[in-house]
């Protein structure tokens, strides 16, 4: 990788060089933090185990890993409590297991509808005015192919077409056409490794996506691998942000080409492990660090906190931002004007970060 980028002809653009035929960016200089502060926002005794945290429209969504009240709907930007739903059980209107982590995702047409998995292979949306009105059936449930097993990421383009990364099989990246029900390949894995079993793809692939709320682009980024990439719903090239420096994944994870497994090891370096879009920004969690230092094996550690790095869609650095406390999960508002965060060991408190004067 390295003696590629150094033929290409490159370009200075904030502290990236960016090569117009490669569709590559690559971040030399990271530009200066920007600390922010916090408002801590007091909200009902209700969140007790967040496993996932949503923006919808004006509305927030944090799904918790309970037996009851699964997902609980506020109101933006005061963060007001609406309702909460979602039992655990096997019974009409109840979640047979609690993914939201991985699925839970806005539709994108600006009426407050949202999805999420149940049952592995059940995709079931609602619209949050239904919810409201104490209608909890889902207005839509859309049964997937069973092979796909759950989903590392899924996004919803309305509710006409799925972006997947499957929890298993040999897709990294697949559409799903709910008007046809139709599977097909977006994009493969590399071949680079002769895994035996493409679950441990998973594993090295493993990517964090989101959709970009006009329906027309998504990103994607990766746990060990420094590299952001952003494509067009109807195009598998991407336009790659690479981090200069970052290890290759055979020198980060100890891997040849005739490798059939690999291990997680505490010097493994961690890139990132989540991402948010709007229509103007996509913010990248970015930890860029080794894994000694975020976890202790058994959890996070709260001495880490991770830099948050902010690009148009062009793939232009416009700020280094890091919030003053820890936090676990977080969101942006569809204007761009508020983040929020929740520290999931901190219950019944989510920080809203002012954005105004911070991005242009």
């Amino acid at each position: 990788m390295k003696n590629l980028i150094c033929t290409l002809a490159l370009i200075g653009l904030l502290g990236c060089k960016h090569d117009a035929q490669s569709n590559l960016i690559l971040i030399s200089n990271i530009p200066a933090t920007k600390t922010i502060e916090g408002t801590d926002l007091k909200i009902p005794p209700i969140l007790l185990k967040p496993v996932s945290f949503e923006v919808v429209d004006s509305f927030l969504i944090v799904a918790q890993n309970r037996s009851d009240s699964i997902f609980s709907i506020f109101r933006l930007p005061e963060c007001e409590y609406m309702l909460s739903f979602g039992m655990r059980g096997r019974g009409p209107d109840e979640f047979m297991t609690s993914f939201p982590n991985t699925s839970l995702s806005s539709i994108n047409a600006g009426d407050g509808r949202f999805a999420v998995d149940n049952m592995m292979n059940n995709v079931q949306y609602y619209s949050i005015k239904d919810l409201i009105k104490k209608n909890y059936t889902p207005y839509k449930i859309e049964k997937l192919p069973t092979d796909l097993n759950g989903f590392q990421g899924i996004k919803y383009l309305v509710d006409t077409t799925m972006i997947i990364a499957p929890y298993r099989g040999n897709m990294h990246l697949a559409k799903y056409s709910t008007l046809t029900n139709t599977l097909s390949l977006f994009k493969e894995y590399s071949k680079t490794f002769s895994f035996e079993d493409t679950e441990r793809l998973r594993g090295v692939y493993g990517c964090y996506i989101d959709l970009r709320p006009n329906n027309k682009q998504f990103v994607i980024t990766y746990s060990n691998c420094g590299i952001i990439e952003i494509f067009r719903i109807d195009d598998n090239l991407p336009l790659t942000i690479s981090y200069e420096g970052f290890p290759s994944l055979e020198d980060n994870l100890g891997l040849k080409q005739d490798s059939k497994t690999y291990i997680l090891d505490k010097n493994q370096m961690i890139f990132s492990w989540a991402i948010k879009a709007t229509n103007k920004y996509i913010y990248a969690l970015v930890f860029n660090t080794l894994y000694d230092n975020i976890s202790d094996g058994k959890g996070l550690r709260r001495t880490y906190t991770p830099e948050i790095h902010v690009f148009n869609w062009s793939g232009k650095f416009i700020a280094n931002l890091k919030l003053n406390k820890y936090f676990k999960y977080f969101d942006i508002s569809m204007d761009d004007k508020y983040l929020y965060a929740i520290d999931n060991d901190i219950e019944n408190l989510i920080r809203r970060y002012n954005l105004t004067d911070i991005l242009p």
